[in-house]
This record gives structure tokens, sequence and C-alpha cells, in this order.
């Protein structure tokens, strides 16, 4: 499921592994420039539309509080 949220691109997924179990995996772009503010996947009986919930918070707090992001 791919979601624009305040200038982001949200992208989640249920895919299989290559162990054959099947992981959840996210995304998250800022639009303007393509910067990947965060990218990971888990093992979680999770919903796409409970991960897109808290990306969608991640986006709110890195909007917040940028300097929590710098490297």
């Amino acid at each position: 499921m791919q979601v624009d949220y305040k200038g982001f691109k949200i992208d989640v997924r249920r895919e299989k592994c290559l162990g054959g179990w099947s992981l959840l995996y996210y995304d998250i772009f800022r639009i303007s420039d393509g910067y990947h503010l965060v990218g990971s996947f888990e093992d979680s009986a999770e919903t796409v539309r409970e991960k897109v919930k808290q990306c969608k918070e991640i986006v709110d707090d890195y909007l917040n509080n940028p300097q929590d992001y710098e490297d």
C-alpha cells in the first residue's frame, strides 16, 4: 500500500522473504527530493494498515523534531 502524507510517500507491503515466510516491509521517502527517512522490515502479525498509521506518526515526529533524525 502506498500513501502520500504531508510531502512523504509511505510504502508498506507484506511479502515473502527468501526463507519463505511473510515479512512486513516499509519505507518512507520525502517526495520533493527522494530523501529516505526510514526503511526496514519486521516479522510481525501487524497489518499493513496498522504499519501505515505508525509510519504517519514517524513523519509527524520528523516534521516536529528533525534534529532527532540527523546522522
